[in-house]
């Protein structure tokens, strides 16, 4: 029986083909896309693999609040239960871009947004016989600092950080949840440097650098679908995966103080903007 995903920016790249081999094996699916002509064409391509299967489409801006505030409400009232979270959408920005509510762009999208979603839904999540949190994270946490209180990146210096701290963000929530919800696995991963769009923000020179080591999508994906799917995973929680190997992290991500500081720092922020 298949399990019932949520994907978020599953509109081109790793989060795509990770969708459309989900829907091959026989899994629902709830895409989290922007509203957009390619996120709907990558609805009608994605949709056309497995007319058996339910495959969602709800537009959602993981910038704004509002928008994913909207999203959660929508899900909640369609779907009793999830078995499967998998946060896969995320930004490199080179330059600082505010979002409307004020925050910057890097940091909304790949930790504030997966973080207020994810914890939203955790109730659907508790309903599945053997639920899953799946964050994409990157290697790239290892440069990164903890330095939350300079989340809007007001300096040159900081922006530079942005990416890198985001992960290491985003992996810190990861272990921490994982430890508040022991009946969910929650797993991070990096996937490999992926040949997507996510770079499309940065200067050409960096483009054609990271052209010689990329990883293609299709490869890329196969960690996703493992951590998503897996039986060998079940009753496991807390794990980083380097693709398909369990992966050494930022020794600042395994910090429990740290963890907690973040949490509550977060939800804190989370909530002056609701």
């Amino acid at each position: 029986m298949g399990k019932t995903i949520i994907i978020t920016g599953a509109n081109s790249g790793i989060g795509k083909i990770t969708a459309i081999e989900l829907a091959k094996k026989g899994n629902n699916l709830i895409l989290i896309m922007r509203d957009s002509s390619t996120s709907k064409d990558a609805y009608t391509e994605i949709s056309a693999y497995n007319w058996e299967v339910n495959i969602d489409y709800i537009p959602t801006d993981l910038s704004s609040f509002e928008s994913i505030k909207r999203t959660i409400v929508l899900i909640k009232e369609k779907y009793q239960s999830i078995d499967v979270i998998l946060n896969n959408a995320g930004v490199y920005k080179s330059k600082r871009e505010l979002s409307k509510d004020g925050i910057e762009v890097t940091f909304m999208v790949n930790y504030l947004a997966p973080y207020y979603f994810t914890t939203q839904l955790i109730e659907l999540l508790s309903n599945s016989e053997n639920p899953r949190i799946v964050n994409v994270s990157s290697a790239l946490h290892k440069n990164g600092y903890f330095d939350y209180k300079n989340y809007n990146s007001e300096n040159k210096n900081a922006i530079n950080k942005a990416y890198a701290n985001s992960k290491l963000y985003l992996l810190m929530f990861s272990l921490y949840l994982a430890e508040l919800n022991p009946n969910i696995s929650v797993f991070c991963n990096h996937p490999g440097v992926i040949a997507t769009n996510i770079f499309r923000d940065t200067p050409e020179i960096v483009k054609t650098i990271f052209s010689w080591v990329l990883t293609s999508p299709e490869k890329g994906a196969e960690s996703n679908i493992y951590l998503s799917t897996s039986d060998e995973l079940n009753n496991k929680t807390g794990l980083y995966y380097n693709k398909l190997k369990i992966g050494k992290m930022n020794p600042i991500a395994s910090k429990k103080e740290l963890q907690k500081e973040l949490w509550e720092w977060t939800n804190d922020l989370i909530s002056k903007h609701l």
